[in-house]
């Protein structure tokens, strides 16, 4: 864990000034971490972003995991045969498909379930991990640690018009994404989709 993002805000964390942003914060001591972090989603200062710098990475993003409640989640970067990359259209934003892991189910099922009951698709083939990303948001009261693990997935058939939003999940529109719209849907995502894509080099 690298980074977390808050909307379009990011705190980085690192073992070392990555100069990622100009406002960087070495602690010698983790004791203060919860607070700074709260401060920073408050955006008391308005800033963009944040550096957090600390010896020891690994307790670090232990300490930072400690100061949420989390939650798992799994999706799907799904190309066709054509090269094409399935995505969809909810709450105003292009998103790719995915979702919370329920309980027992492994991160591998849940973005093949989530692909499917999201999309429609179900002739689906995982071809590698391509690793997570993270984000931050407050529901009742509760501030939540959201840690997606994303798959590069195939469509292994070649009836491509085979899409169903899922209406109830608020999606309004699936559709196959050539790379002539890179540009447009790239203005109107999220920074974590984007990182997905680069996660491929799409």
């Amino acid at each position: 864990m690298d980074k977390i993002y808050f909307d379009n805000r990011i705190l980085f964390l690192s073992d070392k000034n990555t100069n990622k942003s100009e406002n960087i914060y070495k602690l010698d001591s983790l004791a203060q971490l919860k607070q700074l972090i709260l401060d920073f989603d408050s955006d008391l200062h308005k800033m963009e972003s944040i550096e957090i710098v600390y010896a020891d990475k690994l307790e670090l993003i232990a300490a930072v995991k400690e100061c949420f409640e989390q939650i798992p989640a799994a999706g799907g970067f799904v190309r066709n045969f054509d090269d094409n990359v399935l995505i969809m259209f909810r709450r105003g934003k292009w998103d790719l498909p995915k979702g919370k892991i329920d309980k027992g189910e492994t991160p591998e099922d849940a973005a093949l379930r989530e692909v499917e009951e999201e999309t429609g698709l179900d002739k689906l083939l995982i071809r590698k991990e391509l690793g997570s990303t993270y984000h931050s948001y407050w529901i009742k009261g509760k501030h939540i640690l959201k840690q997606t693990y994303w798959y590069e997935m195939k469509y292994v058939s070649r009836d491509i018009s085979k899409l169903q939003p899922q209406i109830e999940e608020d999606i309004v529109e699936v559709k196959w994404m050539d790379a002539s719209l890179k540009s447009i849907v790239f203005k109107n995502t999220y920074p974590s989709i984007i990182d997905v894509f680069e996660m491929v080099g799409f």
